[in-house]
């Protein structure tokens, strides 16, 4: 009997001791999902990423982003699979997600990584208060050869999501993967109110954008604007213009301007009533992209001037026009902002023998304006973080406009 106690004490006793042993913990396997699955799981973690203007690209078709990405980092000989999504808008919001090689090739992406944010960081200081701080509370989480950049609204979401992802894979729940949609042209007409017959339509007032915003992707004014728009208004022949657009974009300048022709200004002291207008009168459209209302005229007059909304096409153009119309010689220049060569777009004037650079978009701080961007040189633009082919333009002024006046 008591052999037979033994026995069952033995038994208790191993099982016991078992059940206490820790088990070595099991190593978690990573790799099971791709860079683009753990890229779109963050992305649609976000309510509002990027405005909804972004731009994405795999390791396959991706040198000539790694370079404005990474500059000298070899990253792409450095990874098996490399997917990016980010901002083509003022948005600071961008996903990367790399799986390296091996430790060596993980340090390189590390650092790259770390390159890309400072780059950014360094991008959005003094330009946009609240990108500039997004930015700083950007992340680099690592996951065994996984490494994600994550620059987002929403940072808390953002580690659980990644982490869900790469150890138990890509599930419904982060939202289904898709190709980027094209914006969806809305059904809705806009009405012309001085031939509209809906008797609560209001006519006394021209300017009330209230009215107008049922213009919709796909059916937005035309970019840039009518050339008949400045000699109607020079020759104050309004009858020139047939299309209501047309006719409502030109009684907004006319009201923006009527004060200057009453002046006796010097080109340049127009030039920078204007200047003043356009902070005075607009301000950055952060919705542009966002596929609602009227955003699609964000990058032109009508929209920057009826709505008080644009984007730097929006500044550039109208700036152009109301310029135009008040006899100066204005192109518009096209071409990159910023470290990560974001598309930009702004001016050249011509003043007496020479020609200047003007930003009206990014001389807008409020309701001033800086005067770094107005009338300008080269060297101040590129020093800005501006970035253009010079061929076909103008040759510009070495000084800028108030340094050579200080010569006379």
């Amino acid at each position: 009997m008591k052999k037979i106690v033994w026995m069952f004490s033995g038994i208790l006793l191993l099982l016991l001791v078992a059940c206490g042993e820790k088990t070595p913990e099991e190593k978690t396997e990573y790799g099971k999902v791709s860079a683009y699955e753990i890229a779109k799981a963050v992305e649609h973690s976000q309510e509002n990423f990027a405005k909804g203007n972004y731009a994405e690209f795999s390791l396959q078709n991706s040198s000539e982003y790694m370079k404005l990405l990474f500059a000298d980092y070899d990253v792409a000989n450095q990874v098996t699979d490399f997917y990016y999504i980010g901002s083509q808008g003022a948005s600071a919001d961008e996903i990367m997600v790399a799986i390296t090689k091996d430790e060596g090739s993980r340090k390189v992406v590390q650092d790259a990584f770390d390159y890309r944010l400072k780059a950014r960081e360094e991008a959005f200081a003094g330009y946009d208060e609240y990108e500039y701080k997004k930015v700083q509370k950007g992340k680099i989480l690592t996951y065994g050869d996984y490494l994600v950049l994550i620059v987002v609204e929403d940072q808390k979401r953002t580690k659980s999501t990644v982490k869900s992802v790469v150890s138990v894979g890509y599930e419904p729940i982060y939202g289904e993967p898709s190709e980027t949609m094209d914006p969806v042209v809305t059904t809705d007409e806009w009405t012309d109110p001085e031939t509209s017959t809906d008797e609560n339509t209001e006519t006394e007032d021209v300017y009330n954008p209230r009215k107008y915003k049922k213009v919709h992707y796909g059916e937005g004014y035309a970019n840039s604007y009518n050339p008949l728009l400045v000699t109607a208004f020079q020759n104050n022949q309004r009858e020139l213009l047939t299309d209501p657009m047309d006719v409502i974009l030109y009684d907004r300048c006319m009201e923006l301007l009527e004060p200057l022709k009453d002046k006796e200004l010097s080109p340049v002291s127009i030039e920078h009533e204007i200047y003043e207008i356009l902070a005075r009168e607009m301000e950055y459209d952060w919705d542009h992209y966002s596929f609602k209302g009227q955003a699609v005229n964000s990058d032109n007059p009508f929209g920057a001037l009826l709505y008080g909304e644009g984007i730097c096409e929006g500044y550039s153009r109208s700036f152009h026009l109301l310029c135009s119309m008040m006899g100066l010689e204005v192109i518009v220049v096209k071409g990159e902002a910023n470290y990560n060569r974001e598309a930009h777009e702004w001016n050249m004037i011509h003043l007496g023998e020479y020609w200047y650079y003007v930003d009206p978009c990014w001389g807008d701080i409020g309701d001033s304006v800086d005067d770094y961007y107005f009338n300008t040189t080269e060297n101040a633009m590129l020093e800005a973080t501006h970035f253009w082919d010079t061929e076909g333009l103008p040759e510009c002024d070495t000084m800028t406009y108030a340094e050579r006046e200080c010569l006379k």
